[in-house]
């Protein structure tokens, strides 16, 4: 289900941006820093998505049912310029952009058996500005969007037409049926006979 969520989120924002305007949008197996950069090749402007977790969600506004679980997203912009300047806002356009794609998104999970709903109105993605000297060094811009939504897998029970057959077993016991009634008998008729009397008067003491 949180893989759900991932795949429909990485297929949002690839559809947010041009070929031109974003070179890439790929998985990414959690927090994207400078660190990553040595073991990761990607070419610029590029979004990675990660899946940071998931935590269960008992008071879902979107969704219902015990197994509503809220997933924890992130998105790293990475921006490409000789200019810090330039690249600092260059990351920062793609990254308001890719916010705005999120935050009016209607997630389409087709005829698989899950729900996933839409960001809340009232937490919408955070924005932040990850700057340092390591990316700085290697003439790129890091930005990251945050954001969470409510998945809850949908599937129905199996239904009676999944049933294949049905196995019977009888154990009978040896006994005597009673011989029908003769024809024309007379039917026994049970009456009660109730009298009603008043109660004696009370005694004076």
């Amino acid at each position: 289900m949180t893989g759900i969520v991932l795949d429909l989120a990485i297929e949002r924002l690839r559809a947010a941006f041009t070929p031109a305007e974003v070179r890439q949008v790929l998985p990414y197996g959690g927090e994207f820093t400078a660190e990553e950069v040595p073991h990761k090749t990607y070419t610029c402007p590029a979004i990675f998505v990660a899946c940071l977790g998931w935590t269960p969600q008992t008071d879902s506004k979107r969704l219902r049912g015990p197994d509503v679980v809220q997933v924890h997203m992130a998105a790293f912009v990475v921006f490409k310029h000789v200019e810090r300047t330039a690249r600092m806002r260059g990351a920062m356009v793609l990254a308001e952009r890719a916010s705005q794609s999120l935050r009016t998104w209607a997630p389409n999970v087709g005829a698989r058996p899950y729900l996933v709903a839409p960001l809340d109105k009232d937490t919408p993605p955070t924005v932040e500005n990850l700057y340092g000297r390591k990316m700085d060094a290697l003439s790129q811009s890091l930005w990251m969007l945050r954001w969470s939504q409510d998945a809850v897998n949908n599937g129905e029970p199996p239904s009676l037409a999944d049933l294949r057959y049905i196995e019977i077993n009888e154990n009978p016991l040896p006994g005597q049926v009673p011989p029908p009634p003769p024809p024309g008998g007379v039917v026994p008729t049970v009456t009660d006979g109730i009298t009603f009397a008043p109660l004696p008067p009370a005694e004076e003491p």
